[in-house]
């Protein structure tokens, strides 16, 4: 057991890391395939590590399995950093929290591939959560189990300038900010919930955006979706002159939104409702602005709002 104190640790060519007890201090950067071609793993069970920075699959690949213990990352987390890297992360226990609390806390795909899979344990970060954020990146998150929970304490982009995919089955995510789904131009975001029997919960702090500038997709099957703001389908992103597309396919479970439903914000978008609950506190508004193309398609399932214009 005892105590690994690293100033830089680096996977460059093949290496693996196993850590089921005491603790592991990185001061600067945990690296896991660093160089192009190389592959890093590590594996933690029990213990606790600690690090300023952690890039898995920096040029090469890198994979991160938690199954127990706790993972601390003081500042940034990114899965996939370079064009041709590869990064996973793998959560069935025990807890990660990024902590940094100026902004920015994890890529999963920053300019490279990433995918987090999270079937157990809890994540919380300070700042926000991107997937596929650079143009040609892709990044993935499968959240799913009873007792996994995710907390986000800033913004949420699935599809920042790339492709992003949240897949959600069971477990709960808290987004205190705003969720933004196909942000940029160019870019494409996906969201899947669904229940697979002990429970799915998202729950938005913020307002929620589906296909800013980019393309957006929500398709919600099961589960508890809830914003506190306004949701809005097909609109623009500040400093860009593309207007986004959006839809929303509800077929079961429950969405409730607090503040005014948009369909068709600036853009193009359309509402799908076959099954589930809509209900909206304020406006159901379709084609708000001059130029946007929104309709709602109702064929089951029940929608509540106080107006509809």
């Amino acid at each position: 057991m005892g105590t690994l104190s690293l100033g830089y640790l680096c996977a460059a060519a093949s290496g693996t890391y196993n850590l089921s007890g005491g603790t592991n201090t990185v001061s600067n950067c945990l690296y896991l395939g660093h160089n192009s071609g190389a592959s890093g793993t590590y594996s933690l069970s029990d213990g606790s590590l600690a690090a300023a920075i952690e890039l898995i699959g920096y040029s090469g690949s890198g994979s991160f399995t938690q199954s127990g213990g706790a993972n601390t990352v003081s500042n940034c987390l990114w899965l996939g950093v370079n064009p041709g890297g590869s990064g996973s992360y793998d959560l069935s226990g025990g807890s990660l929290a990024a902590t940094y609390n100026g902004g920015v806390s994890e890529y999963v795909g920053y300019a490279g591939n990433g995918a987090f899979t999270q079937t157990g344990g809890t994540h919380t970060m300070a700042g926000t959560l991107y997937l596929g954020y650079a143009s040609g990146a892709s990044g993935s998150y499968n959240l799913s189990g009873s007792g996994s929970t995710l907390t986000v304490s800033g913004n949420e982009f699935v599809g920042f300038s790339g492709r992003g995919a949240f897949t959600q089955s069971g477990g709960s995510q808290t987004v205190a900010g705003g969720l933004y789904l196909g942000n940029n131009a160019d870019a494409s975001g996906s969201y899947n919930l669904s229940d697979s029997g002990s429970g799915s919960y998202l729950s938005v702090g913020g307002s929620e955006y589906i296909g800013t500038s980019g393309s957006g997709s929500f398709t919600q099957s099961g589960g508890t979706h809830t914003v506190t703001g306004d949701l809005y389908l097909g609109s623009n992103a500040i400093g860009y002159s593309v207007n986004g597309t959006g839809s929303y396919n509800l077929g079961g479970g429950s969405l409730s939104v607090g503040g005014s439903e948009y369909v068709g914000d600036i853009g193009t978008a359309s509402f799908t409702q076959s099954g589930g609950t809509n209900t909206v506190t304020g406006a159901l508004t379709l084609a708000a602005n001059s130029g946007a193309n929104g309709t709602y398609t109702l064929s089951g399932g029940s929608l509540a709002a106080g107006t509809v214009t």
